[in-house]
């Protein structure tokens, strides 16, 4: 029965007896309250994924691997009970955690958020792709997430590209080869993926601006900025207001720099859907080196990958055509820093530089000798110029033909599988255990009684 009660309606039953406007006074309060509950998310309601904490099991979550491993969510979670917890007990060439069946929009923009972290600081990769074969690539492809050894949060924004009307087959996948090795433990949580409201895109800002630098002869310069803005942001580097063609980053390096680089202007155009932002200029000031005698014979940054395999060509560009007169280079000391930035393994390899001269040919070519390493980080080399392998099938008062780094493994075979000697395939046979390896390569002639070295 319903009852008017000092300007409150009460509704009495037999066993309760409830006030309708303490109901509605209090009502959104509790709506509110509810929605901070930990482990309960308002994003997690219009979350394509299902089960995006892991609380609920494994389900509709599928994991394969062609090496060994399990899938359980037996792990803390960082923001209900559970997370997702791979275990890697031997590492394989295809490993991946997935979600199918998604449901897509065409040209629409999306975020993925969630959090992860593995024991070992092991990466991992993301792709949004169509769940079977020809597997078109949805608009997401091979993200490297570089995490840490503990909890973090992930965001990453993206549009749908490769279809031109609504699919239900879309696949989020987690890749963790070739990042993971033995022992390695991966811990995901609170993974949601939801449509982007245009309203919420912000212009790019530009929060620091790119720094003046100075610099002598044969040395690289550093330019970097730091922007916000939604995602994606791109970068366009111009030096005196052209644009320079490759320099898209965050930050850009010059190439080795003589004095006509004195006085050049750099900015960067910061760009994002809902507009751009232009930065101030940095000049770079070039001075003389401290060593004008030195040759810089070759300065690459590089990816050595399973296209071009062991063998990588520089051409000779800003080599002298005669490395005796007037300077007596081939007289002198090569100096070599090799820069291992990133490294799938810890395969041991040997690297070295050749030079030739008419023809491709062994008979045509000198080599330095291998820099040894099996773990990034940098390594420095020197060693006369008379000691290089086959030095005397070069004639230095003569052009050279061409610059090579080649990449060998612990027993000097080319990581190659073109190279195939007497003696059989490279170490591990397994491209994944080399490449994709980034490098720095420089090489520095000094002639005789000039000094040491001015890195660039």
């Amino acid at each position: 029965m319903l009852k008017k009660n000092e300007g409150s309606y009460i509704l009495e039953t037999g066993i309760l007896r409830i006030n309708l406007e303490w109901i509605k006074k209090y009502l959104g309060f509790l709506c509110i309250l509810i929605l901070t509950i930990p482990g309960i998310s308002s994003a997690a309601s219009t979350s394509i994924l299902v089960n995006p904490g892991f609380e609920s099991g494994t389900s509709p979550w599928i994991f394969y691997t062609n090496g060994a491993g399990k899938f359980l969510n037996n792990a803390p979670g960082i923001v209900g009970t559970y997370a997702g917890h791979v275990t890697i007990s031997s590492p394989g060439t295809n490993v991946q955690l997935y979600q199918k069946g998604l449901v897509l929009s065409p040209n629409t923009k999306y975020t993925l958020s969630f959090k992860a972290y593995s024991n070992t600081g092991h990466d991992l990769s993301i792709s949004l792709l169509k769940h079977g074969s020809p597997y078109t690539k949805y608009g997401l492809s091979n993200y490297v997430v570089n995490l840490g050894t503990s909890w973090s949060q992930y965001s990453i924004q993206f549009t749908t590209t490769g279809f031109s009307t609504t699919v239900s087959d879309g696949r989020l996948m987690f890749w963790l080869a070739p990042y993971d090795a033995a022992s390695d433990q991966y811990y995901l949580d609170d993974v949601v993926l939801t449509k982007v409201s245009v309203d919420t895109q912000v212009s790019p800002t530009i929060v620091t601006q790119p720094a003046s630098k100075t610099i002598t002869v044969g040395q690289t310069a550093i330019f970097s900025v730091a922007a916000t803005g939604t995602a994606p942001l791109t970068y366009q580097w111009q030096k005196n207001g052209t644009n320079i063609p490759g320099a898209t980053g965050a930050s850009y390096t010059t190439p080795s720099a003589t004095l006509s680089y004195n006085g050049a202007a750099y900015r960067v155009i910061v760009t994002n859907a809902k507009g751009s932002v232009t930065s101030n200029q940095a000049i770079l000031t070039v001075k003389a080196s401290s060593n004008t005698k030195q040759l810089v014979i070759i300065d690459v940054n590089y990816t050595h990958n399973t296209i071009t395999r062991a063998f990588s060509f520089f051409g000779v560009s800003n080599v002298p055509s005669n490395l005796v007169s007037p300077v007596n280079y081939a007289g002198g000391t090569i100096y070599s820093r090799l820069q291992v930035i990133t490294k799938p393994s810890t395969k041991i390899v040997n690297y070295q530089m050749c030079l030739f001269q008419d023809q491709l040919v062994a008979a045509k070519h000198a080599c330095t000798n291998y820099q040894k390493f099996n773990s990034t980080g940098t390594y420095y080399a020197s060693q006369p110029m008379t000691s290089l392998y086959q030095y005397n099938k070069i004639v230095w008062s003569r052009q050279l033909l061409e610059r090579m780094l080649v990449v060998k493994d612990k027993y000097g075979m080319p990581v190659d599988n073109r190279y195939r000697p007497p003696f059989g395939p490279f170490d591990g046979e397994n491209f994944n255990l080399y490449y994709p390896m980034k490098v720095r390569y420089t090489a520095i002639i000094v002639p005789p009684n000039g000094g040491q070295p001015v890195w660039p």
